[in-house]
């Protein structure tokens, strides 16, 4: 994988490439005239450049997305772990295994693979369900024998080995597919990088008699200009508008910005490092009305906003 190029962050990236851009553009005559392909189309196009590469969605909103499933996927493998703790009561109370055929039994039905399973190992997870699921198969009326095991038990834990399966395998696809956006968004901002250094040298050398011009095309001096003094941030926290308890995993985004987040367990989110200005502010979550608020941030200030969602009505 390509290493970061321009040794900036990826906000800076973006403001520092759409100023040189547009200094060039004010100055499009002399850049064609230097190279004919320095017309308002390719600027046009490099400013389209920024804007999709910015719209690769950031690492912190990926990282946050892979937390917020590995949570999800814990929760279930504990219920996963409950069901076959019922289904080990049943065994054991089955009048078909004697104390000298219960110890082979619950090894059928997936007790050398419980320790892992416990652990956190989701594929022992799926083994035990799947060994639990064959045993209830195979011993069906001899657990079912005098209301031992209710009959619709069998089908309730599929049901909750189905669930983590899913979650699994989205599990896998999202850090997969994480790994992959990570790089993409990578190499396009290096990509861009390279093509904006271009025009600064071009720019420097075509501006060397004027200095004040000249330094519009100078990297570092139009970085410096981008960071400034006016970051600031927001945060707060979501609650449910019903009830007023928090709502975890609630994405929180700056609409047309890289600035993202995840609500916390307790509903708090926190957004940096924003420069001052007016942005539109989105809260969505699974379950909830989406919600967008028009939002001032002010010079070094850090804003707070707290949110109540509503239910989507079922």
């Amino acid at each position: 994988m390509e290493t970061n190029r321009f040794k900036c962050s990826f906000p800076d990236l973006y403001s520092a490439s759409g100023m040189v851009i547009r200094a060039a553009m004010r100055h499009v005559v002399h850049f064609t005239a230097l190279k004919p392909k320095y017309n308002l189309t390719y600027f046009n196009q490099l400013l389209n450049e920024v804007t999709a590469t910015e719209s690769i969605p950031p690492q912190s909103l990926r990282k946050s997305l892979i937390r917020s499933q590995r949570l999800q996927l814990i929760e279930q493998a504990k219920t996963c772990l409950t069901y076959w703790q019922h289904l080990k009561s049943y065994i054991s109370d089955a009048n078909a295994f004697s104390s000298q055929q219960l110890r082979p039994a619950l090894k059928a039905a997936g007790l050398t693979i419980y320790s892992k399973a416990a652990n956190s190992d989701w594929e022992s997870i799926i083994t035990l369900m799947n060994s639990g699921n064959r045993f209830m198969a195979d011993n069906l009326a001899a657990l079912t024998l005098n209301d031992n095991m209710p009959p619709v038990f069998p089908a309730q834990f599929n049901n909750q080995l189905v669930l983590f399966q899913s979650l699994h395998a989205q599990f896998l696809d999202t850090r997969k597919t994480t790994t992959i956006t990570a790089r993409q968004k990578l190499d396009a901002a290096n990509s861009l990088y390279r093509k904006i250094i271009r025009l600064c040298k071009d720019g420097q050398r075509l501006f060397r008699h004027s200095p004040a011009i000249r330094q519009q095309f100078i990297w570092n001096k139009v970085l410096y200009q981008t960071r400034g003094a006016g970051s600031a941030g927001i945060h707060g926290t979501v609650s449910n508008n019903n009830n007023n308890q928090p709502v975890p995993n609630v994405t929180v985004q700056l609409l047309n910005t890289t600035h993202a987040t995840i609500s916390d367990p307790l509903g708090k989110y926190n957004l940096s490092g924003i420069a001052a200005g007016n942005y539109t502010l989105q809260f969505s979550a699974p379950g909830f009305v989406t919600q967008t608020i028009q939002f001032e941030i002010l010079t070094g200030i850090w804003s707070i906003l707290h949110i109540s969602l509503q239910p989507v009505p079922g």
